[in-house]
Parts: C-alpha cells; sequence; structure tokens
C-alpha cells in the first residue's frame, strides 16, 4: 500500500513526495501506520492484551484501547529505519 493512502486513511492531508520513513515524523507516521494496522485485519490483538503491563514497574495496564496497535507501528518504524 502506498504511504500516501496510508496518510489520507488516517486522516492527514496531501504530502508531497514521500519516498522513506525518515521523510515524516515519527508521531506522524506511528499515528498514520497505528491507524492502518487498526483498519486492516493483519495484525490479531492476543487476548491477553486488556491485563498486561507495558513494564515491571507499571501497576496498571495502559489506558488506551489501541496501545496494542501504536506499539507495533512505533516497532516497525524502528524496525525500518535501521
Amino acid at each position: 500500500m502506498a504511504a500516501e493512502t496510508i496518510y489520507k486513511d488516517a486522516g492527514f492531508g496531501a504530502r508531497g513526495a514521500v519516498h522513506s520513513v525518515r521523510d515524516v515524523s515519527a508521531a506522524e507516521f506511528i499515528t498514520a501506520f497505528s491507524a492502518h494496522l487498526k483498519k486492516s485485519s493483519r495484525l490479531e490483538l492476543p487476548e491477553w492484551v486488556d491485563y498486561v503491563k507495558t513494564g515491571h514497574g507499571r501497576e496498571m495496564p495502559p489506558s488506551s484501547v489501541d496501545w496494542y496497535y501504536t506499539r507495533a507501528a512505533s516497532l516497525a518504524r524502528k524496525v525500518r529505519r535501521r
């Protein structure tokens, strides 16, 4: 899927030529890609996603319902940049 389509689906305006992940800010990419992951059915949420903590120092699970998609988009960005 083209990067322009992902940005339009996430509600961002038209962009110039996007050739790489480095051409957009991290916040824009993560927001747009997490919306794309949520819209597509390729990423299945595990059944423990509502109960897990994000770190050993945390007491409660994340408050956002879509935290798993955001985390997956963030990791995908890191992998792609390297």
